[in-house]
C-alpha cells in the first residue's frame, strides 16, 4: 500500500514509485505490440522470399500473403530490425513517443511509397 502523509496525500516517494510503474506497465504493453509487429514483418519477409513454411502466424496465411504482395522482401526485413531497434531502445528509456514516431515514419517511408 502505498505511503501517506498526514493529511491523507500520497508522499513524494510514494508518487514517484507510481510513476515508475505506470510506466513500466506501458513500456511492457508497448515492447508486446513491438514483437507482434516485429513478428508480422519477418513473416511479410518469408512470404515475399518465397518461404511461406517457416510463418509464424500460419493462422493468418491468408492476410500475410496480401500484405506481402508486392512487397521487397530486403523492405521488410529491414522493417524487422527498425522494429527491433525501437524495442532496444524503449528499454533504456527514450522517449516513446519520439521512438515510435520515428519508427512510423521508417516504416511508411519504406513499405507504402
Amino acid at each position: 500500500m502505498a505511503k501517506r502523509g498526514r493529511k491523507g496525500k500520497l508522499t513524494r516517494e510514494a508518487t514517484e514509485q507510481v510513476k515508475r510503474t505506470e510506466r513500466r506497465a506501458r513500456t511492457q504493453a508497448l515492447d508486446l505490440g513491438l514483437a507482434l509487429s516485429g513478428a508480422w514483418y519477418r513473416d511479410l519477409a518469408a512470404i515475399a522470399s518465397g518461404a511461406d513454411d517457416v510463418i509464424l502466424n500460419a493462422d493468418r496465411r491468408v492476410q500475410l500473403a496480401e500484405d506481402a504482395e508486392g512487397l521487397d522482401p530486403d523492405k521488410a526485413r529491414a522493417a524487422v530490425e527498425w522494429v527491433l531497434d525501437t524495442r532496444r531502445r524503449l528499454r533504456v528509456n527514450v522517449s516513446e513517443e519520439l521512438a515510435l514516431e520515428a519508427l512510423w515514419l521508417r516504416l511508411a517511408a519504406a513499405l507504402h511509397p
